[in-house]
Parts: C-alpha cells; structure tokens; sequence
C-alpha cells in the first residue's frame, strides 16, 4: 500500500549546477529518513545524466541537515567503496561516483575530520574505524536503488 510522503522538484538546465530546486517532507514522515530518500533520488537522476549538483540556494536550516547527512553517508561509501577495492580516491573522483558538486565534497570531508590540505593539495585519511561506522549506518539508511530506477524517453 503506497503513500505520498512527500516530492521534489529536479533542476533539469541550471547555470550553477543546482539538481534538486524544492524537497518537501510530509510533517508525519519527517525525521524517518524520508528526505535522505529523496535526495539520494535527485543524486541518482544526476549521476545518469553525468553531471555533478546540489540543492539550489539558500537553503533552509532543515534542508542543509538533510543534505549534511546524505553528503556524510554518500561521501562516506565512496570512500568504502575504494577500500574494498585498495583504492586511492581523490575529491575529483569522489564527486564523479556521488554526483555531489567538488565543493560540497570538500565540505562534506572536512567536516567529517579526513581532510588535510597541503598547499593547494588536498590529502583524504579516513581511520578503519570511522568505515566501518559508516558501513553500519549506510545499511540502516532509506537510500534509492539504482538499479531500480526506470526511466522513460
């Protein structure tokens, strides 16, 4: 049985990279990670279309804790992701597989603490520890499914 929960509006040409114009969570689903959901949708339209985004500006109190915390946990599984595979990511790389904006990226890592900057390079140490916290949350997280996305021509 399905719900409205709530929508969002996708950004399709915008000069300033912004993929996701309005979001909106119904009051009774609000705090169930419900925004998370639609957020991680706009990322996943993005990343088909091969650009890199964000939310369009300003944005309110609610709305940056929102993308805070999908930016934490998409930043945080590309980085997993790498050391599966004993990869070295950069930030470049990092905003090609989440879809998120260069400069989102690198505020998401510095708040996150695994950021130091060395002149104008930019040195990503994540502790082994700090993964497999975020392996934990990323499995308790309401993300979208790429592989079920279908869209129509």
């Amino acid at each position: 049985n399905d719900h409205f929960i709530g929508y969002f509006s996708k950004e399709k040409w915008s000069p300033k990279d912004f993929n996701l114009a309005c979001i909106m969570t119904l009051p009774p689903y609000q705090g169930k990670g419900y925004s998370k959901l639609l957020i991680s949708l706009s990322y996943e339209l993005t990343k088909l279309e091969k650009k890199t985004g964000g939310p369009e500006e300003p944005i309110s109190d609610l709305g940056i804790r929102s993308y805070h915390s999908y930016w934490n946990l998409s930043v945080m599984q590309a980085l997993v992701d790498a050391s599966n595979r004993a990869y070295n990511m950069s930030v470049e790389d990092i905003s090609r597989v989440t879809g998120i904006k260069k400069q989102h990226v690198l505020q998401t890592l510095t708040r996150l603490g695994v950021l130091a900057q060395y002149g104008e390079t930019h040195i990503i140490r994540v502790k082994q520890t700090h993964l497999d916290k975020y392996k934990h949350s990323q499995q308790q997280a309401k993300l979208c499914d790429p592989a079920k996305l279908q869209l129509g021509t």
